[in-house]
């Protein structure tokens, strides 16, 4: 008899807690389609807000349970063709683009196109009209400050061979050869926006950083504790942020061309995700970087405060759906 009962009890126990649960799922669930409703009805006036109401929908359930609505899943549908700004859909015939660009000034968009032969070419068009401009057999890397100019490279046995073309002309104005003895050990790289400055990353936790005029290099570091994704150079030149499968994004202090290079430089601020590290950007004022993260997060901090807070200033979650 005491058993039963102490069994009865349990059942009841179970009970409250299977409706409690029930109810709650039911509340997230009415509230899910609140917002999907409050999406819907936005979208003639106000899309943007559309989409921010309909992935707080899909996010009121998902980030409890890993479930969703499906009025959320419609709205934010929904919202985002009505949201959209699509104005043209350019084309690169028979070839995947890997890569975009536009030019400071916003008048030409430059792409790199992935042939099926494994080629790789860059593609320019007039951002405006949608028109090709041209071609050329290489890699994209930078429009120059004033858009008169585009950077592409390529590998050739240990060296890094950049060429200037002018824009107007389609003319190659400078050819600028870099000669790394580790290039084949690296996955790939950047270069700062006023060209100065080249960054490989490793297959490794290695980043090398060189001046470009000098062919001096100024940064090496093995501080991440995996490969390095990505890197990205502030517009001031003042830093190098580095993300990594480690689950950080570093922040570097880039070193005067004079100094000699420190054998394993220090970061100066480490940021933390629950996750490998994809990607990083700074703001065109250089105040902000973005990080993303496999962790579904994308996060902006203030490097101004981060650097004495570590605080972010922005996190935007994006559930998978």
């Amino acid at each position: 008899k005491a058993i039963s009962e102490a069994e009865q009890r349990a059942t009841a126990e179970a009970l409250v807690i299977q409706a409690k649960e029930e109810a709650e799922a039911q509340g997230r669930q009415a509230q899910a389609r609140a917002l999907a409703g409050a999406a819907v009805n936005n979208m003639q006036v106000d899309p943007e807000l559309s989409v921010l109401l309909a992935l707080q929908a899909v996010e009121t359930t998902y980030a409890v349970d890993g479930t969703w609505a499906p009025e959320a899943v419609d709205a934010l549908h929904h919202a985002v063709n009505s949201a959209s700004r699509l104005q043209r859909v350019l084309h690169y015939p028979g070839g995947a683009v890997n890569g975009v660009q536009y030019s400071p000034d916003g008048s030409k968009l430059a792409a790199i196109t992935l042939l099926p032969d494994q080629e790789v070419m860059t593609a320019v068009w007039d951002a405006e009209t949608g028109e090709e401009l041209f071609t050329l057999p290489t890699t994209i890397g930078y429009f120059s400050e004033d858009s008169k100019r585009l950077i592409t490279w390529h590998a050739r046995d240990l060296n890094v061979i950049w060429e200037v073309w002018d824009i107007a002309t389609v003319e190659k104005v400078d050819t600028i050869t870099l000669t790394i003895d580790d290039l084949w050990e690296s996955a790939g790289g950047g270069l700062s926006r006023d060209w100065q400055y080249f960054a490989l990353k490793y297959w490794d936790n290695r980043i090398n950083v060189w001046e470009m005029s000098t062919q001096k290099k100024v940064l090496h570091s093995t501080e991440h504790g995996g490969m390095v994704n990505f890197v990205d150079f502030s517009p001031d030149n003042r830093f190098l942020a580095t993300a990594s499968v480690d689950g950080t994004a570093k922040v570097w202090p880039m070193p005067n061309s004079s100094d000699e290079p420190d054998k394993n430089a220090a970061s100066i601020l480490t940021l933390e995700h629950a996750d490998a590290v994809e990607a990083v950007a700074f703001s065109a004022d250089s105040r902000y970087l973005a990080t993303a993260s496999r962790d579904f997060t994308a996060v902006i901090w203030d490097l101004s405060a981060s650097l004495a807070a570590g605080e972010p200033v922005a996190v935007f979650s994006f559930p998978l759906i």
